[in-house]
C-alpha cells in the first residue's frame, strides 16, 4: 500500500519466512530504509544498489555546469538544449555534433562527460563485485580533481554506498524495468484525468505498456 517501512515489514511478513529464503538478488534506489529491510529479511541475498538512481545523481553535476555556463555565456549558442544530450551514455550522431560544439567552448564540460562516460565504463567492463568496486576506487581518484560541489557530494555517496553499488556486477541486476513501467503509469495517471476503478487503471497501462 505504500513505500513506509512499516508497509514494507508487514508484507514481507506476511509472504513469510519461506518465501523469503528463495530471494537471491535485491536492487534498490538509496533510501535506508530498503537497504534494512533487504537485510532484514533476505540476509542470505546480495544487496544490490540500482545502477539506474546511482547514474541519476551523478548526472547532476553535468545539469550544474550546463546551468551555469548558459547563465555565465548568454550568447553563445552551443550551450542552448543540450541538456539531454549530455545525458545520453552513447549519444545520436546529431546529439554528438552538438556536444562537440558546447566542448569547443568548454573544456571542463568535456572534461566532465568523459569522466561521467567512463564511470559507465567501470561498470560495462567489470566481471566482479570486487573488479568493480576496485575500478570505481581509482575512478573515485580521478574524480576528486574535479572541485565541483555536487561533484564532491556524489563521491561521498559513492564511498558510502561502494559495496551494495559494486555488487551490480554480481548478476548485473538493475530496476530499468521496473522505473520504466513507474513512468508509463505516471503518464497514463496525468492523461486520464482521474479513474473511478483500479482495474480501469490496470488495463489502461496494460494497453499502454504492449
Amino acid at each position: 500500500p505504500s513505500r513506509s517501512k512499516e508497509a514494507l515489514v508487514a508484507h514481507f511478513e506476511g509472504l513469510g519466512p519461506k518465501f523469503c529464503a528463495q530471494i537471491e538478488s535485491v536492487s534498490f534506489d538509496m533510501w535506508p530504509a530498503y537497504y534494512a529491510i533487504s537485510q532484514r529479511f533476505f540476509p542470505q541475498a546480495v544487496h544490490v544498489v540500482d545502477r539506474f538512481h546511482v547514474v541519476r545523481v551523478l548526472n547532476k553535476p553535468l545539469d550544474t555546469l550546463r546551468r551555469k555556463l548558459r547563465r555565465e555565456q548568454p550568447t553563445v549558442e552551443a550551450f542552448k538544449n543540450i541538456k539531454w544530450d549530455l545525458f545520453k551514455a552513447r549519444p545520436t550522431p546529431a546529439q554528438e555534433v552538438r556536444l562537440q560544439a558546447a566542448f569547443a567552448h568548454s573544456p571542463e564540460l568535456r572534461d566532465l562527460v568523459a569522466l561521467r562516460n567512463d564511470f559507465h565504463l567501470c561498470f560495462e567492463s567489470s566481471t566482479n563485485p570486487d573488479e568493480l568496486e576496485q575500478a570505481l576506487g581509482k575512478w573515485i581518484v580521478r574524480a576528486r580533481a574535479f572541485r565541483q560541489r555536487n561533484l564532491i557530494d556524489f563521491i561521498h555517496m559513492l564511498k558510502n554506498w561502494l559495496q551494495p553499488i559494486a555488487n551490480f556486477a554480481y548478476q548485473r541486476l538493475t530496476n530499468a524495468a521496473t522505473e520504466g513501467l513507474n513512468n508509463v503509469i505516471r503518464y497514463v495517471k496525468r492523461i486520464s484525468y482521474g479513474l473511478p476503478k483500479f482495474e480501469h487503471l490496470r488495463l489502461r497501462v496494460l494497453a499502454q505498456a504492449i
